[in-house]
């Protein structure tokens, strides 16, 4: 009887056992989906935010927004003069480094992470040391532009404080002996003109006949 007993409770806990695994396992796989769904957009977020350029598509979208930059500055006569030429050489420079780059990926046997994800694990670093240096370019380029705005706009207030000052803020200039002034104020601190010779001796005969 005992062992009859023994032998339906070992049959149920080994059912209960298996009936139990199938939902553990399901648990198991909904989770690892979660993690992978959540992580890849993470993971490609980390990525674009310290390596935001690693392929051959995003080195040529780089280097169009150099070019934007540079052709804006250049159309708002921004750039000029030795800081003209030094820029343009720069560019060039990158070009010469991006088409290189380009040339080499085009090159050598197709990877699984050339094919599927275009990374060419062996151009990574020179895309990073291009990426880095076109940054650096680009941000010469928009200081150069904001500077040559605030001196404009300094001209133009200098301009306008002068041309529109008031009246009584304009520079006094001293011409002979009197200076120019508003009618009123110069009369207002006008000195007494001296008394002429006639009216002088007219003065002391009078007081010689007292």
């Amino acid at each position: 009887m005992l062992t009859r007993l023994a032998k339906e409770n070992g049959v149920e806990l080994g059912m209960t056992a298996i009936s139990k695994a199938p939902d553990q396992t399901q648990t198991e796989l909904v989770i690892g989906a979660l993690i992978i769904t959540a992580g890849f957009p993470l993971c490609y977020y980390l990525r674009r935010l310290f390596y935001p350029c690693l392929t051959i598509s995003e080195l040529t979208n780089a280097e169009k927004c150099l070019n934007d930059t540079f052709n804006n500055a250049y159309s708002a006569l921004s750039l000029c003069g030795h800081d003209l030429e030094d820029i343009t050489q720069a560019k060039l420079r990158l070009e010469e480094r991006a088409s290189t780059i380009r040339s080499k990926g085009y090159q050598g046997p197709a990877s699984f992470w050339k094919t599927r994800l275009g990374i060419d694990v062996a151009l990574i670093p020179s895309i990073v040391d291009w990426y880095n240096d076109t940054e650096e370019l680009e941000r010469k380029i928009l200081g150069i532009v904001e500077r040559v705005k605030c001196a404009r706009i300094n001209h133009e207030l200098n301009m306008r404080e002068t041309t529109y000052a008031p009246a009584d803020a304009q520079p006094v200039a001293i011409t002979g002996r009197e200076v120019d002034r508003p009618q009123a104020l110069r009369h207002r601190n006008r000195r007494p003109d001296p008394p002429v010779p006639e009216v002088i001796a007219s003065a002391v005969s009078t007081v010689a006949d007292a």
